[in-house]
């Protein structure tokens, strides 16, 4: 079940962050590598708008977005391969037709992710303290994408 953020959820969902920390630079927001992690997570909660994902009444999984940027998308490692991030995103792509999301170019899992829920890479770029490469996807709703068959124009009738 999704549903949106509570005040209660905070400690869940801050626990959940922590749990994945070792994982943070595969799937987050690039400035959560700072040492301010927790202040970050704060604005986003507070700032932003964040779904969680129960299983039997614990939040297992959560999505934060700041305005259309994916900024965190996290679920517990023993309830990955289940379908739950694809959940989540698919909830925010119905409000959010234009979402985004920056992740390491090294991270595969990620950008196979994305790119399978019709993310593709509109950019690429350095701007953190690491110097790795960043990826910039954007989602293109299906109608927005370009058509992979060819289109014919009826012959018009006149009367």
């Amino acid at each position: 079940m999704i549903r949106a953020f509570l005040p209660s959820d905070r400690s869940a969902v801050e626990s959940l962050w922590q749990d994945t920390e070792n994982e943070i630079s595969a799937y987050y927001h690039p400035a959560w590598r700072s040492y301010e992690r927790l202040e970050q997570l704060d604005h986003v909660l507070e700032q932003g708008e964040t779904w969680v994902y129960l299983h039997q009444l614990q939040v297992v999984g959560f999505i934060s977005l700041v305005d259309n940027e994916i900024v965190c998308l996290c679920v517990e490692p023993e309830h990955r391969g289940k379908g739950i991030g694809c959940t989540l995103l698919n909830h925010v792509r119905c409000f959010n037709p234009e979402l985004t999301a920056v992740i390491y170019e090294s991270n595969r899992q990620g950008r196979h992710f994305y790119d399978r829920y019709g993310f593709v890479t509109s950019q690429r770029f350095t701007r953190n303290q690491d110097g790795q490469a960043l990826l910039l996807m954007q989602y293109q709703a299906p109608f927005m994408r370009e058509a992979t068959f060819p289109m014919f124009e009826l012959p018009m009738q006149i009367h």
